[in-house]
């Protein structure tokens, strides 16, 4: 449930492409972080369906999600070079859209592929080929492009995005989140401290239990090494419609993490 109440008319739908999720080959962690990611901003996710590297799938899929009028459509999945990696193709298909070669995301793919001295075949040239009209979204961490693609007179918003996870978070943190803060009318408040000594698995049930408890908190950590020592960077976000009630949520959730960390024989830096 929402706790947002001014964004409680707000739906989502997300759909994950790829027939490693359909085998069990992979888990579809990418499904549970986007919808945690929308549910702290108060958008509420209704439905959440898997579909194989099938054109026909995708298309049906896509198609179905926008006749139940939902906010937005956040696909992963099947924007790669190889044979299978149709879903920017399929997705066209499904809004009667035709594909045509964007020159800034053939730029980002150059400027990858260049970086890593891999030639620019065929293959990594299809990455490029976005749905037109399309707003082009950068990969920081990979080559894939993705795409934003307003649909319904503007009423839903469709963001296609890469299957590989790191991919997904840094464009969903970098194009979406700052978008969707803005639209809901939030106040987000942002903490950050490193933790040094212990290891993620041990704060995990901590910081399980501290936002089970709170639904407009959200902790991530991100484990390293310090000095050949276990380490992790750990970001607090609270988002609410008061800017007095984030940053106090945001700076107690911060002072608890500190604590336990501390009491688990962690050293604590920032």
């Amino acid at each position: 449930m929402s706790t947002i109440s001014n964004a409680s008319a707000k739906k989502a739908e997300i759909l994950t492409i790829g027939n490693e999720i359909l085998t069990g080959r992979v888990t579809n962690t990418n499904a549970s972080y986007i919808a945690r990611r929308l549910s702290l901003l108060g958008i509420s996710v209704k439905r959440i369906t898997v579909v194989a590297d099938e054109e026909s799938e995708i298309i049906a899929a896509v198609k179905e999600a926008i006749s139940r009028q939902i906010n937005y459509l956040i696909t992963t999945g099947g924007l790669g070079p190889t044979y299978d990696d149709i879903s920017m193709s399929a997705i066209g298909k499904a809004l009667g859209l035709p594909l045509k070669l964007n020159d800034l995301a053939l730029q980002w793919v150059l400027n990858k592929t260049h970086a890593e001295n891999m030639p620019l075949t065929p293959e990594r040239e299809k990455m490029a080929l976005l749905p037109f009209p399309c707003k082009e979204l950068d990969n920081p961490v990979g080559v894939a492009p993705g795409a934003w693609i307003e649909v319904n007179n503007g009423n839903t918003t469709i963001i296609v995005l890469p299957g590989v996870p790191s991919e997904m978070e840094s464009m969903i943190e970098k194009h979406l989140i700052p978008v969707l803060v803005k639209r809901q009318n939030l106040f987000v408040a942002e903490k950050e401290f490193r933790v040094i000594g212990i290891y993620e698995a041990t704060l995990a049930p901590f910081v399980k239990k501290l936002v089970k408890n709170d639904e407009k908190l959200y902790v991530k950590t991100h484990p390293g090494l310090t000095e050949n020592q276990p380490s992790m960077l750990i970001h607090i976000e609270y988002a609410s419609e008061s800017k007095e009630e984030s940053e106090q949520k945001a700076s107690q959730a911060l002072n608890l993490l500190k604590a336990e960390a501390l009491r688990l024989g962690a050293q604590i830096k920032g």
